[in-house]
């Protein structure tokens, strides 16, 4: 127990530290913080009963992501669609069809599929919006499963699913937004993962579906690389005391593979020109 509280401490202040990308005396501070912050919780959370036997009886799933998808569109359609400066740079690459690698390419190739087949960029932020109510309501069903009690759930998807950023967010089409979307359906499979001691992975099409989000959350951001390195040895951790650590390791070597797959991709890709090194345009 207390190995785990230790490697737990260590991962939390890892994810923070790396998580704000700041120079190096500032990220170790933010680690230490972080690091004896969670060493002191953990034991204390340790004593709460946070669970309950039965899954708790409460809201179904599909409310939950009528009522979040519901406010995401109406605050879309009385404050309008953002742009930044990402998000225009990108544009620019979809109408000239001339891609960089300044920001995450697939996230770019994303959008530029979706625009295809939607045509329109308002009608792809309503559906961002959809898809951002649609892991808000995964979180909710994955917390009802594991059994916590019904304030915890509800809380946690109050602070998640109301949080201003998010909604903010919402509706700008930039990199940083598909990747909060993916991190929210990432932490519900992980505390599936966790509760259940591994087990949950047993079923193939959760292994499978933990491979592409973990895959996503590498490759949509550049930096998305760092928290893998810390995240893929905690799921072996996790699953090492089970019979279930052959998914464990079939999870890690299949999202290694498809990451090195899609980096050799891009380097191809490169040498044939379709991707420019560096900026196309001015962002």
């Amino acid at each position: 127990a207390r190995l785990s509280t230790f490697l737990l401490a260590v991962y939390a202040g890892g994810v923070v530290s790396f998580g704000f990308d700041l120079d190096c005396a500032p990220s170790l501070i933010l680690f230490a913080l972080t690091f004896m912050a969670v060493l002191w919780l953990l034991p204390k959370i340790e004593h709460l009963n946070l669970c309950v036997a039965e899954p708790p009886k409460t809201y179904s799933p599909y409310f939950v992501f009528s009522v979040l998808s519901s406010l995401y569109l109406v605050v879309l359609a009385c404050c309008g669609s953002l742009v930044s400066a990402d998000s225009a740079a990108m544009w620019q690459q979809i109408h000239e069809s001339r891609f960089d690698d300044w920001m995450p390419v697939i996230h770019t190739w994303i959008i530029w599929s979706a625009f295809r087949i939607l045509g329109n960029e308002t009608i792809i932020i309503a559906a961002q919006c959809l898809l951002c109510a649609g892991a808000v309501a995964y979180l909710y069903a994955s917390l009802c499963r594991c059994g916590y009690r019904k304030w915890i759930v509800l809380f946690v998807v109050a602070i998640v699913g109301l949080n201003p950023s998010l909604i903010h967010y919402c509706r700008i089409l930039a990199k940083d937004t598909l990747y909060a979307i993916i991190w929210i359906v990432l932490i519900a499979q992980l505390i599936s993962v966790i509760r259940t001691h591994g087990e949950w992975l047993r079923r193939w099409r959760n292994l499978i579906s933990l491979v592409m989000i973990l895959f996503l959350a590498t490759v949509v951001r550049h930096n998305g690389l760092s928290l893998m390195l810390l995240l893929l040895p905690a799921l072996l951790f996790i699953c090492c005391a089970r019979q279930d650590l052959h998914r464990a390791l079939m999870v890690v070597v299949l999202t290694v593979t498809m990451i090195c797959g899609y980096v050799g991709l891009k380097g191809l890709l490169k040498e044939r020109g379709i991707i420019i090194s560096g900026r196309t345009g001015q962002t």
